[in-house]
């Protein structure tokens, strides 16, 4: 699915959002036993109520197909279980013909949010860790990351001992909705970003904006030849993969218990714990797994007590990230 037709369809149903209109059920994608996708999208209350859509109706084979209508006033999109972007960029395609120049202003203010998500802003960050650990500091300091039961995000990280030690930072607070706020200050000698569910990357663009003036020399020339390591490039898409897996969660009240937590050992190396109870992962079988390529690359993934534990060496974040995302999409 290319990214593109998903953000769209998202910052779609964003600009929609008043407080009244997003209160019932405007869009259900499920999943169909056949196998394929049902996406379902009420249009009332939309410039696309009581529009002509001209049915479309294609059976290429068994598992690749796609049929669209529209009925009642709802758009309605079935597929075989590899054309979720055909229906998506259809429903795209017929909907932009109706959009005013006020709607189209708004989506593309919603799309230039996109670049905290360009940028590799989580990566950049396990990078700034790395270049801190000397031995001694990760013994004492660090990165904490957890998701709070508003729900919201939380990303702690201790500057003691580092260039930003009694730096002056300007808080930082946004709220554009309730669902759409981010604030970050600075207290003591550590730095605090809280967000909603879909704001990480932006909290994590404002903590790398600003510590970037203060790198100089050495820690500058290290940070540039991370980005030609393999650690530099870890995929957005895991990442992403992982918080959208939280906020759908969120749905059904999971997020009133610590769900997820993210925070680095002193070893050097990150933990990453994630609560599996009462998901469609809680009781499966998981394939406990360990490498150890040297003193600094490693990583150890195991399933104890229903919660998913992995611990991996400074540059091997983005590995057990892939590992439980994979993991999970075989149990979806």
């Amino acid at each position: 699915m290319k990214k593109n037709d998903f953000l769209w369809f998202q910052n779609w149903y964003l600009i929609h959002c008043n407080g009244d209109w997003e209160r019932d059920k405007r869009i259900h994608l499920k999943t169909l036993d056949n196998p394929g996708w049902l996406l379902t999208i009420d249009l009332k209350n939309t410039e696309l109520e009581n529009q002509k859509f001209q049915e479309i109706k294609i059976n290429q084979s068994k598992n690749n197909w796609f049929f669209c209508a529209v009925r009642n006033n709802k758009f309605e999109g079935a597929c075989g279980s590899t054309n979720l972007s055909e229906i998506l960029k259809i429903f795209q395609d017929w909907a932009e013909n109706f959009l005013d120049d006020e709607d189209k202003q708004r989506l593309k203010k919603c799309q230039s949010k996109e670049e905290f998500i360009e940028e590799d802003n989580l990566a950049w960050l396990q990078n700034w860790y790395h270049i801190h650990c000397n031995g001694d500091w990760e013994h004492s300091f660090g990165i904490d990351l957890e998701m709070l039961d508003t729900p919201a995000w939380l990303l702690k990280i201790n500057l003691e001992a580092t260039e930003l030690e009694n730096k002056i930072f300007q808080k930082v607070e946004v709220a554009r909705t309730e669902t759409d706020w981010v604030v970050c200050i600075v207290k003591g000698l550590q730095f605090e970003g809280a967000c909603s569910p879909t704001n990480l990357y932006e909290v994590l663009k404002i903590f790398r904006d600003w510590a970037e003036n203060f790198l100089i020399g050495p820690d500058l020339k290290r940070l540039e030849l991370l980005k030609n390591k393999r650690l530099y490039f870890m995929e957005y898409d895991d990442f992403a993969w992982l918080q959208k897996w939280y906020f759908i969660h969120c749905d059904e009240g999971l997020e009133h218990s610590k769900r997820i937590r993210l925070e680095t050992i002193d070893n050097p190396g990150w933990l990453l714990t994630i609560n599996l109870e009462d998901t469609a992962l809680a009781d499966q079988v998981f394939q406990e797994i360990k490498i150890a390529r040297t003193e600094n690359e490693w990583m150890f993934c195991t399933v104890r007590n229903n919660k998913f534990e992995g611990t991996c060496g400074p540059a091997n974040l983005p590995e057990v990230l892939k590992l439980f995302r994979e993991w999970s999409e075989n149990h979806q």
